[in-house]
């Protein structure tokens, strides 16, 4: 989704999931969303999951770690892909230095989490807050941020990050990490496609 299509009365730039984390998109100077969210959403620290590049210029100038350290907020800077999901080591790191920083540095400050959209990479790092923090299930902590923020949209791969690190932290959790049926059958084109070896085409030469 273009970052351009977010509007307050529409799509809120950002929404607070619970307390202390607030979850949205990639926030801009011309919007003063530095400052609002510093000054009215009362953010100390943040997690950014945007790659480099998308910190560009193209749409205006987009707040980035740096200008986040500059104003004095606590910043971990987790780049991913588009559409894809944090790996377990960064999912880790996200989840300690939010739950770090609520409980023992923030003095009642909040943690904004980002991506460009706010709807697949960022979602996946608050699941697992929420996973860690308040001991729900994936399914649980997808259905507490759809309440607050319902044009989240995780992928399949970022699910299964979310189901991967619930079972790491509640091992006798009985979750199903298997691919849905629909995965099974893409993967299987694929690997089908990638495994047929075509004749040379002689009669061409």
């Amino acid at each position: 989704m273009n970052i351009l299509a977010h509007d307050k009365d529409k799509q809120p730039w950002w929404d607070r999931i619970v307390t202390n984390v607030v979850l949205g998109a990639l926030p801009f100077h011309a919007k003063n969303h530095c400052e609002r969210l510093i000054q009215v959403e009362n953010v100390g620290a943040v997690v950014v999951m945007c790659r480099d590049f998308e910190f560009s210029p193209l749409f205006g100038k987009a707040v980035s770690p740096e200008d986040w350290r500059d104003a004095g907020v606590e910043v971990l800077h987790l780049p991913t892909e588009d559409g894809d999901a944090p790996n377990e080591e960064d999912i880790m790191k996200a989840v300690s230095f939010m739950h770090e920083f609520i409980h023992t540095l923030s003095g009642g400050k909040s943690v904004y989490v980002h991506c460009k959209s706010g709807r697949g990479r960022s979602v996946v790092v608050v699941v697992c807050f929420l996973v860690y923090s308040f001991q729900v299930s994936t399914e649980e902590a997808i259905e507490m941020i759809k309440k607050k923020r319902a044009q989240i949209n995780m992928g399949y791969e970022q699910l299964l990050a979310c189901k991967t690190f619930e079972k790491s932290i509640f091992p006798d959790r009985d979750i199903d990490l298997t691919p849905p049926v629909s995965m099974n059958v893409v993967k299987y084109i694929t690997d089908l496609s990638e495994s047929i070896t075509f004749p040379p085409l002689d009669f061409l030469k």
